[in-house]
C-alpha cells in the first residue's frame, strides 16, 4: 500500500510546476510543524516566517548592514578555490554576495520554507535553481564530514539556545574542511552597556539622524538588553516591558515611536526567545575552544556595531 501511495504522489507531482511544488511543500512542512510536539520548534518556524514579510522594514543590527557585508566579502575573497559553500539561514544579503563572489555550489540551510522562498524577493540577483536548499535543523544537517570549504551565517550562534551553542560549533567544525573557513557576525554585550538607563538610551537615539524605523528598532533592542542577565544568559522581557511602559506613562507623551515600542515590548513579554547573548570574554572563550579567530572587524554604519563583530574562523583540530 505504501509503495502504491508513493507512485500516486510521484505521478501527481509531474503535473505541477516549480511554484506549485514549492507551495505544496511549504504547506506540508507548515502542517508538520503545527502537528509537532515541540512548542519551541513551532514558535521558531512562525517567528522566521514573519521575518520574510518584514525584511524590507528590518534594519541593522537585525539584518547585516552594508558595512557588515563588505567585511564578509573581504574575508571570503581571501579563500581560494572555493567549491562548496554553506549559508546558514536565508539572509538575502549573504546569498547575493556569495553568488556574486564565487562560482561554488551553494547550499542554503533553513528550518523555514517561507524564509527560503520569501527572502528571494530581496535578493533579485540570486538564481534559486543554482542553490541547493536544505530544510533542517542546523545541528542535524544530513551532510558528510569536511564537506564545505566555507560556511557563512549572520548572527547564527545567537539563533540557538545557550545549551546548544557548543554542539552547534562542533557541528560546524565537523562540516568544514581542515583548511575551511567559517565567517559569521557575532553578538555580545559589554558590562559598560548596563551603565545606561532608559532615558539616556532614548535621548541618544532621538538626537540622531536615524529614520523612524531605525529608532524603533534600536529603542526596542536596547531597552530589552538593558535588563539582561549575562551570567544567567537570560532576557527579562517582563521587566523591560514594565519599565518602558512606566517610562512612557510618567512622561504622558503621545510620541508615536515611543508608543509603538511600548506596545511591542508588551506584546513580546512571553516570547520564547528569552536568552541573552554572553559577554565578550565568555563568547570568545566559547568560540576559541573549537575555532581559531583569524580575523575580526566591526562595521561602522550603525550605532551598536561594536557589539556585532564579523569574524573569520578556522578549525581547531
Amino acid at each position: 500500500m505504501e509503495i502504491l501511495i508513493h507512485k500516486i504522489l510521484a505521478k501527481f507531482a509531474t503535473f505541477l510546476g516549480m511554484s506549485e511544488l514549492r507551495a505544496l511543500d511549504a504547506s506540508i512542512h507548515e502542517r508538520f510543524i503545527q502537528l509537532g510536539s515541540d512548542p519551541a520548534a513551532q514558535a521558531n518556524y512562525s517567528y522566521w516566517g514573519r521575518r520574510s514579510h518584514s525584511w524590507r522594514q528590518t534594519v541593522p543590527p537585525v539584518r547585516p548592514s552594508r558595512g557588515d557585508i563588505k567585511i564578509y566579502e573581504q574575508f571570503l575573497r581571501g579563500k581560494m578555490d572555493v567549491k562548496r559553500v554553506l549559508i546558514l539561514g536565508s539572509t538575502p544579503e549573504l546569498r547575493e554576495m556569495v553568488a556574486r563572489e564565487t562560482n561554488a555550489t551553494i547550499y542554503v540551510a533553513d528550518e523555514s520554507f517561507s524564509m527560503l522562498t520569501g527572502m528571494l524577493k530581496f535578493a533579485p540577483h540570486v538564481d534559486p535553481l543554482k542553490e541547493k536548499w536544505i530544510k533542517d535543523d542546523w545541528l542535524a544537517l544530513p551532510l558528510p564530514a569536511k564537506f564545505f570549504d566555507v560556511i557563512l551565517g549572520d548572527v547564527v550562534l545567537h539563533q540557538v539556545t545557550p545549551k546548544r551553542e557548543h554542539a552547534f560549533l562542533q557541528h560546524m567544525l565537523f562540516l568544514l574542511q581542515d583548511d575551511g573557513i567559517f565567517i559569521t557576525r557575532l553578538f555580545f554585550l559589554h558590562q559598560s552597556f548596563f551603565e545606561k538607563n532608559i532615558d539616556s538610551i532614548v535621548q541618544s537615539i532621538y538626537i540622531s539622524n536615524y529614520s523612524a524605523t531605525e529608532k524603533r528598532t534600536l529603542l526596542m533592542l536596547q531597552v530589552l538588553w538593558l535588563y539582561a542577565d549575562l551570567a544567567a544568559r537570560k532576557l527579562n522581557r517582563h521587566r523591560s516591558a514594565e519599565a518602558f511602559d512606566r517610562y512612557v506613562r510618567e512622561r504622558k507623551t503621545k510620541d508615536s515611536i515611543l508608543e509603538n515600542v511600548r506596545k511591542a515590548l508588551i506584546a513580546d513579554k512571553h516570547s520564547y526567545r528569552s536568552w541573552s547573548p554572553p559577554d565578550e570574554k565568555d563568547l570568545l572563550q566559547m568560540i576559541s575552544s573549537v575555532f581559531f579567530v583569524q580575523n575580526r572587524r566591526n562595521a561602522e554604519d550603525y550605532p551598536v556595531a561594536r557589539y556585532f563583530p564579523v569574524v573569520l574562523l578556522s578549525p581547531r583540530r
